[in-house]
Formats: C-alpha cells, sequence, structure tokens
C-alpha cells in the first residue's frame, strides 16, 4: 500500500531486516495478540514511536474493535476493558473508504475529522497531535487500522513495511474464524445429502465407506447414533483448504510466485509470506509450470 499526505524523514533508519522479520512472524501468526507479544518491539522500535494499538473494522456489525495494543516499557500486549466502538452506517462507510483509499494521517489540536475522532474513540485524544492513524487493508478490503503514537513525522516507506505484514495477520485471523464458524455449521447440519450419495454408490467398497462414516460419525457426536441417515460433513482441515486454494492460484498463475501476474498478487499476500506457506505445507511451484 501506499501512504500519501505528510512525508518527512528526521530519525535514522533501524537496520533493514525489519521487513523480513515481520512477514516471518505473520506467516505463523495466528491473530493479532500472538505477533506483537513476538514483533511489537520491533515494530515500536522501528517507528520510534511510544505505543501502537490496532484496531480491527467490522463492517457488518458496525464497529471497531481494539484487537490489541503494545506501550513502550509495558510487559506484554494490553487489552482495554471497553474494547468495542460501536459505529453508524455512515461512520461505518467513512472509515471504510479512508482505509481503502491509504491516507495516512495525523489529526492536530486545529481539529480532528470525524474519521480520526471514530478512531481514536476509547484509545487516546484527537487533539494532541501525537496520534498517527495509519490504514490497514488487504484481501476483501478495509481491515481497520494501525494507530500509533509518536511525536515526529513517520516515514511512509517504513509504516507500509510494518502495516502490510499486520493487514496480513488479521485477514488471515478473520478467515481462521469463519473456517470454524462454517466447520461448526456444517458438523451441525450433519449433511442428509452425503448420505443419500452414499446409499446410491454400489461400488466394491460401499460396505467399508459406509461403517466408516458412521463410526466418524458416532466419534463426532461424542458416542451417539446420528439421527436417521444424517452424517457428518467431511469438512477440510485448514491446511487442506489453504493447499488447494494456493495450488489453484499457482495453476491459475502457471507457477509463478511474484509480479503483477504472479500467485502472491492474486492472493492478496506478500510473495515471501507465499512461500512459506508453501513450505509449511509442501508445496512445490515447480510441479505447476
Amino acid at each position: 500500500m501506499r501512504y500519501r499526505g505528510q512525508v518527512a524523514i528526521q530519525r535514522s533508519e533501524i537496520g533493514g531486516g525489519i521487513q523480513t522479520l515481520l512477514w516471518r512472524e505473520a506467516s505463523i501468526a495466528t491473530d493479532i495478540d500472538g505477533f506483537l507479544a513476538r514483533a511489537g518491539g520491533s515494530v515500536l522500535d522501528a517507528l520510534d514511536a511510544t505505543a501502537v494499538t490496532v484496531r480491527r473494522l467490522d463492517r457488518e456489525a458496525r464497529h471497531l474493535d481494539t484487537v490489541a495494543a503494545i506501550r513502550r516499557g509495558a510487559l506484554g500486549v494490553a487489552h482495554p476493558t471497553r474494547p468495542r466502538t460501536e459505529l453508524t452506517a455512515a461512520a461505518t462507510a467513512r472509515i471504510a473508504a479512508w482505509v481503502e483509499a491509504g491516507a495516512l494521517a495525523r489529526p492536530g489540536p486545529r481539529g480532528a475529522t470525524a474519521v480520526a475522532r471514530d478512531l481514536l474513540r476509547g484509545v487516546g485524544d484527537p487533539s494532541d497531535g501525537d496520534w498517527w492513524l495509519v490504514p490497514l487493508a488487504g484481501q476483501g478490503g478495509a481491515q481497520g487500522a494501525l494507530l500509533v503514537s509518536a511525536d515526529h513525522p513517520l516515514e511512509p516507506r517504513r509504516v507500509a513495511e510494518i502495516s502490510e505484514p499486520l493487514a496480513a495477520v488479521l485477514a488471515t485471523e478473520l478467515w481462521r474464524r469463519e473456517l470454524h464458524q462454517l466447520r461448526e455449521a456444517a458438523e451441525a447440519a450433519k449433511a442428509p445429502a452425503d448420505a443419500a450419495l452414499l446409499e446410491a454408490h454400489d461400488g466394491p467398497g460401499h460396505v467399508r465407506e459406509r461403517s466408516a462414516v458412521i463410526e466418524g460419525a458416532a466419534i463426532l457426536g461424542e458416542g451417539t447414533r446420528p439421527a436417521g441417515d444424517a452424517f457428518p460433513i467431511r469438512f477440510p482441515t485448514l491446511d487442506e483448504a489453504m493447499r488447494r486454494h494456493i495450488e489453484a492460484a499457482l495453476v491459475r498463475c502457471k507457477g509463478r510466485i511474484e509480479g503483477e501476474h504472479g500467485a502472491a498478487r492474486l492472493l492478496g499476500i506478500h510473495a515471501n509470506t507465499l512461500r512459506s506457506r508453501m513450505h509449511k505445507l509442501g508445496i512445490r511451484w515447480e510441479r505447476f509450470r
């Protein structure tokens, strides 16, 4: 993401490994908490900031959640007692538009915008001039905002190096939550259609397959017998779903990972993150050339 607005470089560069470090942590993080617990100190150092707070935007439910925060000198990741800010439909649309526009903002004593007031509600005073608002956008659109407490101008390139992995972790966290909800819904439904398909199967493995399905249903039902002919859906694991999705992208991109026509761009993640996940899942790009 490119950032527009106030640009000035007044602090010395922190070593060049921050982006590699953050993408490595993002590739293994399951949530923002874990990401900031391991990499929060590096984020504060890279931005020379006093504190950073991550707020996630839920456009459907119309609210902002403070998912995690870290402050220099504090132990661990902090969580506010009242982390949620309810939004009107208009406020939700304003924040989403600001995030998608990629406009780095710094409210000050002369007055804060409505977006700044909503983002900083319960976090900080928008009129003190020490807060920077960094949009977090990734696959699926607006993810939320990174709020940085710093009394000096931020360098856009450094901000981008930090915000992109954060947005990727937010997107992954949302994806995991949605997959979990789908898994629960699938198991609750017990998939009557699958039972009908199984009854229609007349191959040599029919008896063996039906026995395996019934046994699996009993395990998922904690020993209770499935009602009627309903059986649980064979729902793919997260790794299986991720493997299929990545392989589909590689097929479309003919094995290319980087560049305008690469799988990383298609999936909306950094090429280093994609390579890390491919390595973990045992996917070899050469197979798709």
